[in-house]
């Protein structure tokens, strides 16, 4: 019959005596492959095949250590950290040099095992960190003010671990299973999802294809061009943006000027270049927009986030501005241009006052008045 832990690879800390030692022996009657570690050797040679020394308090030993168990046995199953320093002393004479060393072990040490062990971990398909704690951590003990600030430290520790560790499982077997990191949607909260983004995967970030096209596609846009549609389905999948382009057109229209390529562009029934697809595109995909402020020196756009409210918008200009936001005086483009002039504009009421609620829309002209 085959035992429960048959073949696990296992490194037990604080294994030398006690509740480490116990742990140890069941696992190994179990099955499992057992390094017992503890800073002195001690009689562990005696009832163990694998004992490894090292302090759990110096990293470099801690890596080695880690390392020499992965290369021999080519992965680590689990972690038991166990080792822990417990004295007690009455409240108000706790000597700070012993609280500082009971932190390293009981806590530093142990995040430090985790950080290296888990990386190891997902090498070979994951594995299991089992971190003991204290019911001191619970219900608290006199006498036990330093240790049970440790084992509470402990509890907190692991469920946050827990949290982060738990999703890169689920991210990994996601990816293991050809999917992309944006297709993911196992999250819980908006914390996650924030986290989820933090780590900057490289199938996460958005994705635009560029549909290379003859001329004659280029009028309606390709529709009906089975390439360039499968294409679009395909991006639709995975929540991507597709542009279509004549790479022979834009090398043309790249050595004329302005006025030359509004014609060129004219003439071939266009309203756009591929260049201008391309950051139309981007803007969408990235939820981006811009408002625009003009005066006598210039026009300017200013590119901010889909959704952001007139005072982070003129924030974008200066914080003053952001800080000292009154109202904002807003047109749209469309609107100014229809009217030929800012007075005519105004006199249609076209012209309006927006305060500090307003969502800035994509290509709104906007005049802020502050005090500061």
């Amino acid at each position: 019959m085959e035992k429960l832990l048959e073949g696990k690879v296992v490194l037990i800390t604080g294994a030398g005596r006690g509740i480490g030692k116990c742990i140890a022996q069941r696992f190994m009657e179990d099955g499992a492959i057992v390094y017992t570690n503890d800073i002195a050797e001690g009689d562990m040679a005696e009832w163990s095949e694998y004992p490894i020394c090292f302090d759990v308090t110096d990293s470099i030993a801690v890596k080695q250590s880690l390392m020499k168990i992965y290369k021999e046995q080519g992965r680590i199953d689990c972690i038991v950290n166990n080792a822990a320093i417990i004295a007690n002393q009455k409240l108000g004479m706790v000597p700070k040099p012993l609280m500082e060393k009971m932190f390293a072990v009981n806590v530093i040490a142990v995040i430090d095992i985790i950080q290296i062990a888990s990386r190891l971990m997902a090498r070979t398909g994951g594995g299991s960190i089992i971190n003991i704690a204290s019911v001191t951590a619970v219900v608290g003990s006199p006498g036990q003010v330093a240790y049970s600030s440790t084992k509470g430290a402990i509890v907190s520790m692991t469920k946050s671990a827990a949290k982060e560790l738990g999703l890169l499982n689920k991210v990994k077997a996601h990816l293991e299973d050809g999917k992309l990191a944006k297709t993911f949607e196992e999250v819980d909260d908006e914390e996650e999802q924030a986290w989820l983004e933090s780590y900057n995967l490289l199938t996460y970030k958005p994705v635009i294809y560029a549909a290379n096209v003859s001329e004659d596609d280029l009028a309606d846009d390709a529709a009906n061009n089975e390439g360039v549609q499968a294409v679009r389905e395909y991006a639709k999948g995975e929540q991507s943006e597709v542009f279509v382009v004549c790479a022979e057109i834009e090398a043309e229209i790249s050595e004329l000027d302005d006025d030359e390529k509004k014609m060129f562009l004219e003439d071939l029934g266009l309203k756009e270049s591929g260049l201008e697809k391309l950051i139309k595109a981007s803007y969408k995909l990235l939820g981006l927009i811009s408002y625009l402020t003009a005066g006598e020196p210039e026009v300017r756009a200013w590119t901010i986030t889909e959704g952001t409210k007139a005072p982070q918008a003129a924030g974008k200009i200066h914080s003053d501005f952001e800080r000292g936001f009154i109202r904002a005086e807003v047109v749209s483009y469309d609107d100014l241009i229809a009217c030929g002039s800012h007075t005519a504009a105004k006199e249609k009421g076209l012209i309006r006052l927006e305060g500090k609620d307003y969502v800035v829309k994509d290509g709104d002209i906007m005049l802020f008045r502050f005090n500061v």
